[in-house]
């Protein structure tokens, strides 16, 4: 197999677009793409640059590829909220690392009388085996989405997934502890590695909850400087905006400079911006276009997603974030040119391990009880200077979207202007195939708030878990598509 690399300086910095047909792969890439004979990518892991293994490594912050003999291996990041997308057409497969340079590339387009696009590109929050693998487009075709796997195609058009490589377990929460450490430091290094092209600096966004502490925490000893929060943010129990969610405390317990923004930055980002999240699923991201001017050329340190720390999760391998948050990123993030390290869901495939050292004994001193108790990040935090009151005393989160609901067009004039014609009676089709989607996931959200009250969640299965119940809209994810495609078109 032969890689053939064509530099595109007007796409976004970090997108890419592959065809491999017959014994060439050739990728349109933008300028911060890293590019050698055999392989190109974009993102860290954690081991040295120049070795180029981000295939072998299990902490992959990124995406790319690279040519093995007669074929070449796709890879996609070692967690759960991001994907490539892949379909194949006649005499060639192809790749991308961003759903509307697909669609721009092949020619193809969404289904505009499909109601579920939100709901499938929201699907990580499920885990791996009950997320959706394709999503169909207008002609007939499905659109191949592959999260946490190798996707190797060969000369002859043949394709495969071929398993992540395996981590290693932990007994002890040193042990664990080691890893996660280790991994936050070979990150930074091979980021800022002098034979990049692009080097990046490390920034962490922190507030006051458990995740983004252990974040924090992490990226302060791996040489991190810099922290940003918003000053408030949205109480999950209720859903209540206005809560005091500064992490200024724990940025400042553990030596970092930090900007504090007021949520209210949300309202001025730009339409075109808001199309980004849209097109990746309108996810609750939003409010990471306000930090656009801190996120250029930054290796992004997050609390996403926490719910591997929890006590209330079963253990399972098969990683489910039970919430959106984080997986709508990705077209923003291209643009921007940022790499995202969502610090839990390091070594994530290894949760039975994970939940095991939270409930040992060795952890009784850093749980402190009440439906929002994880020793694990309790424990990382604490021991690295930050007060035990200033983070994980009740969930919040700055968590915004595009919009949230079927009638809710949202605040984007070019959304709200957007909306297909059709027919009563497509619009009557359209819903009633939501229906049993929607019923059955408002089922699951109900018996989780329940059982998590109760206490006993640890008892149902992980099908039980659920975040938000998804919406029955998908021309939200159109829209969004619509407005971002014409910048992967051919100049």
């Amino acid at each position: 197999m032969r890689l053939v690399t064509v530099h595109e300086p007007a796409l976004p910095r970090l997108a890419w677009y592959a065809e491999v047909s017959g014994d060439v792969t050739t990728v349109w890439h933008g300028p911060w793409v890293e590019t050698t004979a055999t392989a190109f990518c974009e993102g860290a892991w954690d081991g040295e640059f120049s070795h180029w293994g981000f295939v072998e490594s299990t902490a992959f912050m990124g995406s790319g590829a690279r040519v093995q003999g007669a074929a070449v291996e796709f890879a996609t990041p070692s967690h759960n909220l991001d994907q490539l997308f892949a379909v194949r057409l006649p005499g060639r497969v192809c790749v991308s690392n961003s759903l509307p340079f697909l669609l721009e590339r092949t020619g193809l387009r969404l289904d505009p009388t499909y109601p579920l696009y939100r709901d499938d590109l929201w699907s990580a929050k499920d885990g791996l085996r009950r997320r959706k693998r394709t999503i169909p487009t207008a002609d007939g075709r499905r659109i191949n989405l592959v999260r946490y796997a190798m996707l190797v195609v060969d000369g002859a058009g043949r394709t495969r997934l071929r398993a992540k490589p395996a981590v290693s377990g932990w007994s002890t929460f040193a042990e664990y502890e080691r890893f996660l450490a280790g991994v936050a430091d070979g990150l930074v290094r091979n980021a800022a590695a002098p034979s990049r092209a692009v080097r990046y600096e490390p920034l962490v966004a922190v507030s006051s909850g458990y995740d983004s502490a252990v974040a924090a925490a992490l990226a302060a000893d791996a040489g991190c400087k810099e922290a940003v929060t918003f000053t408030r943010g949205r109480a999950y129990s209720s859903g209540r905006g206005g809560q005091p969610d500064s992490g200024a405390p724990v940025a400042e317990a553990l030596g970092l400079r930090v900007t504090a923004l007021r949520p209210s930055r949300v309202r001025s980002v730009p339409e075109d911006v808001m199309a980004e999240f849209a097109a990746c699923g309108d996810s609750f991201d939003l409010q990471f276009g306000a930090l656009e001017s801190l996120l250029d050329g930054r290796l992004l340190f997050t609390g996403h997603p926490g719910v591997y720390w929890r006590l209330d999760v079963p253990p399972t391998d098969d990683m489910p974030a039970l919430s959106p948050e984080g997986s709508g990123l990705t077209e923003f993030r291209l643009r921007t040119g940022w790499v995202h390290v969502p610090v839990p869901a390091i070594g994530a495939v290894r949760h039975a391990d994970i939940y095991r050292i939270s409930r040992s004994p060795e952890m009784r001193p850093w749980s402190v009880g009440g439906d929002y108790d994880r020793p694990i990040a309790r424990r990382i935090a604490e021991t690295r200077g930050v007060p035990r009151e200033a983070f994980g005393q009740s969930k919040k989160g700055s968590f915004r979207a595009v919009q949230l609901g079927f009638r809710d067009p949202g605040r984007a004039a070019g959304l709200r202007a957007y909306r297909p014609a059709r027919s009563r009676s497509e619009d009557a089709r359209r819903r009633l195939r939501s229906v049993s989607r929607l019923a059955a996931d408002a089922v699951e959200h109900a018996v989780h708030r329940a059982s998590y009250r109760l206490g006993v969640v640890g008892t149902l299965p992980p099908t039980a878990y659920i975040g938000h119940v998804p919406g029955a809209s998908s021309w939200v994810v159109q829209w969004g598509n619509s407005v971002v495609a014409p910048r992967y078109r051919r100049r």
